[in-house]
């Protein structure tokens, strides 16, 4: 069997995508949306609470493999393969979610690159609370391994879904949205994505801030197991042509909007957690950002503003870009591992000190404000009736 074979990779592994990994882990999470997306038609029935290899079955019972999931392997170029040139040229995914008599079809064409650099940067999540009732062999069994695999997937094709079929960002006209036009597109694809993967592993969502323990537990693990990738971080460190042609402005502001962009993520997961889920969450910062020509260093004066349904709420709390991460990216360089761990530590806090401070303001407004609290209601179901499935 192929999951018996399934691993981590090493560190620094540049080994090429292994069969369970390009066929089964790819699979595992196509068979999860596209259940989703035909719930009420073709997959009624398959229950998203059970295992990749239950829903597979179900998939093969049915005869809807075929049928549903269009996915091929693009080869890359071998005079032009390079890291630097995939990072550019040859990274994203060719999405499309076409009907095909009534049912919803993904169709998937995924570059070499995306198989193998997926691949060789997953790596082991934290432990969560569930883990040892449904997974007895710990995380290096193979069956967690494929589960963490394809749950990272699951979101990264949700993502693909809000930008194509809600945005209408394709990969032909993605290179007009770009500056803050990107950073907002981003903050609702993340966010919904969010939303979509947890019903993909049949996760109801509540929004009045009332639900259980377990309830809370399933969420989190769930979103846990999500953090096992470093794909996109590997793509970042290769784009040595749009760092060339980059202004120092344009490095430090994509720095912020790293920081953002994980902030608004934490705040996302954490307000779903607690049975608060939300139609939009956007992360933005307040004040003017400042330098120094003489040592080279920037800051910013202001603090992390959040928006939550377009209720706006200031923090208390500064972003966190330290200065020897910002020298190292302006010069194209990096940080040590070791300091680089530190600062995601770090980090890390932050935007769990930021999400805690959101949830509990925004608690205090939907307990406070029942027609605030009934509008957002509405606007989940909205958001359900505009794509077809069913979010609360």
């Amino acid at each position: 069997m192929v999951a018996a074979i399934a691993s981590w990779p090493s560190r620094y592994c540049t080994d090429p995508a292994p069969d369970w990994y390009k066929h089964d882990v790819f699979r595992n999470a196509l068979r999860r949306v596209v259940a989703v997306l035909n719930a009420n038609g073709i997959t009624a029935g398959i229950k998203l609470t059970q295992t990749d290899q239950q829903i597979a079955t179900a998939f093969e019972t049915k005869d809807v493999d075929r049928s549903l999931i269009q996915y091929n392997i693009e080869t890359s170029d071998s005079v032009a393969a390079s890291d630097e040139h995939s990072a550019e040229y040859h990274f994203y995914a060719n999405v499309n979610f076409t009907k095909r008599k009534g049912d919803t079809v993904a169709v998937f064409k995924v570059p070499q690159p995306f198989l193998d650099w997926g691949y060789q940067n997953l790596q082991k999540p934290a432990e969560d609370s569930l883990l040892a009732a449904e997974f007895p062999d710990g995380r290096d069994s193979p069956e967690y391994v494929m589960h963490c695999a394809s749950n990272y997937l699951v979101k990264n094709f949700w993502h693909n879904f809000v930008h194509h079929e809600i945005q209408g960002i394709t990969n032909t006209n993605y290179g007009e949205f770009r500056g803050f036009a990107r950073e907002d597109s981003d903050f609702q694809a993340d966010h919904i994505a969010n939303i979509l993967t947890l019903r993909s592993y049949g996760v109801d969502l509540l929004f009045r801030g009332k639900g259980g323990r377990d309830r809370t537990d399933r969420i989190n693990a769930v979103f846990i197991r999500n953090r096992c990738n470093r794909i996109f971080a590997k793509r970042a460190r290769h784009r040595v042509d749009d760092m060339a042609a980059a202004t120092g402005e344009a490095r430090w502001s994509e720095l912020e909007w790293r920081f953002c962009r994980g902030v608004a993520n934490r705040v996302s997961t954490t307000l779903i957690a607690n049975h608060l889920a939300t139609p939009s969450v956007k992360v933005l910062l307040g004040g003017e950002a400042h330098s120094s020509k003489t040592s080279g260093k920037r800051w910013r004066a202001g603090k992390v503003l959040v928006e939550v349904a377009d209720r706006r709420m200031a923090t208390k709390l500064s972003a966190y870009v330290p200065d020897d991460e910002w020298q190292a990216y302006a010069s194209g360089k990096a940080v040590t591992n070791d300091r680089e761990g530190k600062i995601r530590r770090l980090r890390a806090e932050r935007e769990t000190q930021i999400a805690e401070a959101v949830r509990a303001e925004y608690l205090d407004r939907i307990k406070a404000d029942a027609n605030f609290c009934d509008s957002i209601g509405l606007e989940l179901r909205a958001l359900g009736t505009r794509i077809g499935v069913t979010i609360i």
